[in-house]
């Protein structure tokens, strides 16, 4: 897709509000973000440890040589198997102790761990008790909660791609279902005055220059299209009865000689409205005409020529 093409047809990249978020989807998110179960681990209960087998008792055999079976002297196999017994004495020792201090060791986690999920346990119900309490008031909050619904738009906004930069503000206004938005739209001056293709051999770009009046038609189906794809994305996005979205750019004014905004398009439109637009076909959608059924206040001549306009308040 050309450039041209993307900044002409953006309004064909605007969802269709019937597949949107529903009230129930909408006050799930809610009631996750704001009652989110207890989020800490239970403390993990300390394995009781593995204890050294204790070494058995040598016989008196035990070490004795092939040879010695024979020729080993009396003397020679007591002084033999007292060895074995001192060694096997102190590796007793050396046994007994190190399970002495394995089962020191586990009571002591043993005990760590019933007061840390003694703690636990209480943390986890008082958060539960708070949470039946933040449930009810949530519920209650939901749908008068601006702020939420801004986060939640701001969201899908900072995520949405535009062929030229486009600037939003917006408000939300839940007690009137509605939503209002600013958009700073780019600057005729900015746009495409020439078509680039390639020439009939398919070995050199070409370049054809563009009529001022089809460089100003590109640029009013461009800002409509901005204007329509918003409201598309904000009713897709919560589930509001109507949106009101301005466009402005920047002139100089003739009063001050100092750059000002200076709206140029501004419209209301109804979620009953958008209803009835067919979003599988938007190609065969203009966008200059779509916003023309809705209540909307511009000053465009035939030649796509825009003059200031006050916008529309609620």
């Amino acid at each position: 897709m050309s450039a041209v093409t993307a900044i002409r047809n953006i309004h064909e990249l605007t969802p269709d509000p019937k597949t949107g978020i529903s009230w129930a989807e909408l006050e799930a998110v809610y009631l996750h973000n704001r009652t989110s179960p207890f989020q800490v681990p239970a403390p993990v209960r300390p394995e009781k440890p593995d204890y050294l087998a204790l070494p058995e008792k040598p016989a008196e055999s035990e070490g004795i040589s092939f040879l010695g079976k024979w020729f080993e002297s009396e003397s020679a196999k007591a002084e033999r198997h007292a060895e074995n017994l001192r060694r096997w004495q102190q590796e007793l020792i050396d046994v007994e102790r190190e399970n002495t201090l394995r089962q020191h060791r586990y009571q002591q986690q043993r005990t760590a761990w019933a007061e840390q999920y003694a703690n636990w346990k209480f943390e986890a119900e008082e958060h539960e008790k708070r949470l039946a309490t933040a449930q009810a008031d949530a519920r209650q909050q939901f749908r008068t909660d601006a702020a939420f619904f801004e986060s939640y738009l701001a969201g899908v906004l900072a995520e949405t791609e535009w062929p030229r930069e486009t600037l939003v503000a917006f408000e939300v206004k839940p007690e009137l279902s509605a939503v209002l938005l600013d958009v700073d739209l780019a600057e005729i001056e900015d746009f495409p005055d020439k078509i680039y293709g390639v020439n009939a051999r398919g070995t050199e770009l070409t370049e054809k220059a563009m009529t001022q009046k089809a460089v100003r038609e590109n640029y009013a189906r461009h800002v409509h299209g901005c204007l329509f794809r918003l409201v598309g994305i904000v009713l897709h996005t919560l589930p509001f009865d109507n949106v009101i979205v301005s466009g402005f750019t920047q002139r100089v004014s003739k009063r001050t000689g100092y750059l000002e905004d200076e709206y140029i398009l501004s419209c209301k439109c109804s979620r009953s409205q958008m209803s009835s637009v067919n979003f599988a076909g938007l190609e065969h959608i203009d966008p200059v005409e779509a916003l023309g059924d809705h209540p909307v206040i511009r000053k465009m001549s035939s030649t796509f020529i825009f003059q200031p306009i006050e916008p529309l308040t609620l």
